[in-house]
């Protein structure tokens, strides 16, 4: 969380209420992919708020560790910048209120009644 103060010289300057630790210790989102391509095969890591916080590692515990200090080294540096520092994404509920037009709607319903299941788990089926 960030709030306004006016520095000394009359410029905005954006304040940081958390200290270093709290935002060390949030649960960023972590995309790992495994890599095959012309440099070999390793593991490609970023978290997803923190816009090139990025690494890789030949195994993925080193990617992990890796990851780990780069987390480290990229909030540290904004912090000490007085730089803002995104928080994680909201947790998502698993609930998507959607509208559709009525047909789509009928078809997907006759659909999953013919395979015996719900019209959620049809969807749901159609969309993995």
């Amino acid at each position: 969380m960030y709030h306004n103060k006016k520095g000394d010289d009359g410029m905005t300057n954006f304040m940081m209420d958390n200290n270093l630790e709290y935002y060390l210790n949030l649960p960023y989102t972590l995309e790992i992919r495994e890599i095959h391509d012309e440099l070999g095969h390793y593991f490609y890591g970023n978290y997803v708020e923190l816009n090139g916080c990025e690494s890789k590692g030949d195994t993925i515990e080193d990617l992990v560790s890796n990851m780990t200090d780069a987390k480290l080294a990229w909030i540290s540096i904004r912090y000490e910048r007085g730089e803002l520092i995104p928080e994680p994404q909201s947790v998502y509920s698993g609930q998507l209120m959607l509208h559709l037009p009525r047909s789509l709607h009928q078809k997907l319903a006759i659909k999953a009644r013919q395979e015996g299941i719900s019209l959620n788990q049809y969807i749901i089926y159609k969309l993995s």
